[in-house]
């Protein structure tokens, strides 16, 4: 038997009570400093079983309402697919659970919402143990919660199928990938495309050499329906190399990329994004027989040309540098951010990239207790802002640490969240809406039974300027009613846009026929986006 002596007792005390201290003053420095930030409200969601719910994904629509999705425990039918749809003042509008055939563990690892508010949700699911096994398995929600339509896939040689993402097109077509068992030739990438209706349009699996293992843990599409999809392909000679293929709408493939790093070692993608001008950008990691492992970040063009490539090494002998995360802007600038450094003395890595590549900055952070930070997610609001979270060492545990940059990549605000239990909490997205909002969610350790977890959803406001620029309209988009407001306040004495400042699209104060053809510009021919002014106040 162990018995825990006063010794042990004192020192447990005087380490929380110091935890206690150090979260005192950084909230302390928080209010008085960086008061740009406030918490709206906090969430947590425990499911029937009263087990382990792990939150893995989140989406927001236009209006505010807020979309989470993930595995909870149900009564005896182990893990469920859960999504919680919250109101934007927090209060929960449903709760829809899915039980797969067999009762095992369904685990979502997606999120969607559409511009009608249908929700479309994706994971793994237990078809039937010796049977099925593991099938992805996509659901489509109504706005309201009523299920549209639920559709699993079972590869060919029914085994272990594991969806990874999904995306949407802007005809609710839904793709998904992640990778399917198939026999002789290992795990491969399955991407599908359903119609709106839950139909199957098209089947890809992608083989690579060798019949090795193929596994895609990215994918996004563009608005003409082209699907982009990334992974980590095995063969015999170069252990894992980043293998991107860009499928036409109706599934021919129009082109592949390889990336093998000079190591020729294990080289894992974790996310990729597209630009308006169709330029594809991959991140994630690549062998380096000094460093162990960098960042690495891919930029192809429409047609698959490699337009650059970026390394990024931590500094350090040895050391594990991950980038986990990526988005483009309107203007091409890329931004990611992962790890950096080795474990136990990991750090928050984020970089900002001009559109030819140049590092504009680079941005460490290290937190309170000088321990393990480990970057998750990131997001870049309507003016350049930059919101990054993760994990943070705080001795004891792990709590969400998100922060905020400028474009120019200085710190505007950290916010630590530390859980009822003082025990782990792990953020798992991030997102920011047109209002400036931040959403961060993930799991948190329950105070009844920390060994096990809740959903935990965090909404933040900010009190910065946030009326966006061309957005005549003020509905938070740049679309051709804008322009036709323009105009009739120009040349039918109608009124302004309100705040004025919206209808200036090109910041010169004032709004003219150039701000017409600057909106022109931007909605029809892809030009610039409209100036981001911060001076402008709703």
């Amino acid at each position: 038997m162990y018995y825990i002596t006063a010794t042990e007792k004192f020192r447990e005390g005087s380490l929380k009570v110091k935890k206690a201290i150090l979260l005192l003053l950084t909230f302390l420095f928080n209010i008085s400093v960086l008061a740009q930030v406030d918490t709206a409200w906090v969430r947590r969601y425990n499911g029937p079983g009263n087990g382990v719910d792990s939150a893995t994904a989140l989406a927001v629509d236009d209006s505010g309402n807020v979309y989470v999705t993930g595995g909870s425990y149900g009564n005896g039918t182990y893990l469920d697919y859960t999504t919680v749809k919250y109101a934007p003042n927090g209060n929960i509008l449903w709760v829809r659970t899915y039980d797969g055939p067999a009762s095992g563990d369904d685990i979502a690892t997606s999120i969607k919402v559409d511009g009608k508010g249908n929700v479309y949700v994706t994971g793994s699911s237990d078809g039937q143990w010796g049977v099925t096994y593991f099938d992805y398995a996509t659901i489509k929600y109504s706005s309201n919660g009523a299920i549209l339509w639920v559709r699993r896939y079972n590869g060919p040689v029914n085994n272990r199928d594991l969806a990874t993402t999904l995306a949407i097109d802007g005809k609710e077509n839904v793709y998904v990938t992640g990778t399917s068992w198939g026999g002789i030739t290992g795990d491969d990438y399955a991407t599908i495309k359903y119609g709106p209706d839950g139909d199957t349009i098209w089947v890809r699996r992608y083989n690579g050499p060798g019949n090795s293992d193929d596994i895609a843990t990215a994918l996004t599409v563009d608005d003409s329906g082209n699907a982009y999809v990334t992974g980590i392909s095995f063969d015999t000679i170069t252990f894992g190399d980043i293998v991107t293929i860009k499928y036409s709408p109706n599934g021919d493939t129009l082109w592949l990329r390889r990336f093998d790093g000079p190591a020729h070692g294990s080289d894992i993608p974790w996310d990729l994004d597209i630009d308006r001008s169709g330029n594809v950008y991959v991140t994630g990691r690549t062998s380096d027989t000094v460093t162990l492992f960098d960042y690495v970040t891919l930029k192809y063009d429409l047609n698959g040309n490699l337009l650059w490539l970026k390394y990024h090494d931590g500094g350090l002998y040895g050391s594990s540098d991950e980038s986990r995360a990526l988005t483009v802007d309107d203007s091409g600038n890329v931004y990611v951010t992962g790890v950096v450094g080795s474990f136990p003395n990991t750090d928050y890595g984020t970089i900002k990239y001009a559109a030819n590549g140049d590092v504009v900055w680079q941005r460490v952070y290290n937190g309170p207790w000088d321990n393990d930070e480990i970057a998750i997610a990131l997001d870049v609001d309507v003016f350049g802002n930059v919101y990054v979270t993760g994990r943070s060492n705080l001795y004891l545990d792990y709590d969400y640490a998100t922060l905020k940059y400028t474009p120019e990549g200085d710190t505007v605000w950290v916010r630590h969240y530390d859980g009822p239990a003082n025990g782990n909490d792990f953020p798992s997205a991030l997102k920011v809406d047109d209002k400036g909002n931040v959403y961060v969610v993930g799991s948190s350790s329950r105070l009844s039974y920390p060994s096990s977890y809740d959903y935990l959803t965090i909404k933040c406001i900010q009190f910065d300027c946030i009326a966006l620029a061309g957005d005549a309209t003020a509905d938070n988009k740049i679309l051709l009613p804008d322009i036709v407001t323009l105009i009739n306040y120009l040349f039918k004495s109608q009124p302004a846009p309100n705040p004025f400042c919206r209808g200036d699209a090109n910041a010169d104060s004032n709004i003219q026929l150039s701000d017409i053809m600057y909106l022109i510009n931007f909605i029809f021919k892809s030009g610039p986006a409209p100036v981001k002014n911060r001076e402008c106040c709703l």
